[in-house]
Parts: structure tokens; C-alpha cells; sequence
């Protein structure tokens, strides 16, 4: 699995982090920090179980989502909304063609 080395949101550029272990807490596979301007995504869970292509895709539009939802409506949506959001995005962008060998 491949992500982008940096994605431009806002105009802002954002280090993509792929994989990165958290160990810091064993709860989470995702992580956006707007103040540092870094998202990283997981390829396995707090247990080492490797997450499939689809979730790591899935997990890298989430919290690309809470990135937007930084640069351009201050933090307004909630965790569920972006999660609901970021799942509805992936399956459009697989449904219709714009992502494959996932």
C-alpha cells in the first residue's frame, strides 16, 4: 500500500506519515495535527494486526477530512460526522473508479 509522501490542503502542506506505529496510545489508527501540519496513518492496529489496503485507504480520507475540516471550518464537525463522511468518500471514490488496486 501506497500513500502520497504530502497532500496540499488549504494551502497548506500536510506530511503524510505511512506507517506509523502508535504507541503512544493502542486506540487509534489515524491522527491529524494541523498546528504541525502531519497525518499518520497506521498499517496495523494496537496489536499488530495488519490493517487491510481498503481500511488504510479509508482511515488516510478521514482524517484528510479533519484536515479540510481545520483549514476551512474550524473544527466544527464531530468525530461521527467526519468518520460518516470519510467511509461515504472512500466508497465513492472505489464505486466509481477513481481508486483501484486497493
Amino acid at each position: 500500500m501506497k500513500l502520497p509522501n504530502k497532500v496540499k490542503i488549504g494551502g497548506h502542506w500536510y506530511k503524510v506519515v505511512f506507517p506509523y506505529r502508535f504507541i503512544e496510545r493502542v486506540d487509534i489508527n489515524g491522527h491529524t495535527d494541523s498546528d504541525i501540519l502531519e497525518i499518520k496513518i497506521a498499517n496495523g492496529d494496537g496489536y499488530n494486526q495488519k490493517l487491510a489496503n481498503s481500511k488504510v485507504m479509508e482511515l488516510f480520507f478521514h482524517e484528510v477530512l479533519h484536515a479540510i475540516d481545520d483549514v476551512y471550518n474550524a473544527n466544527q464537525l464531530e468525530e461521527a460526522t467526519v468518520k460518516r463522511l470519510g467511509q461515504g468518500l472512500f466508497q465513492f471514490l472505489v464505486d466509481n473508479g477513481y481508486l483501484k488496486d486497493i
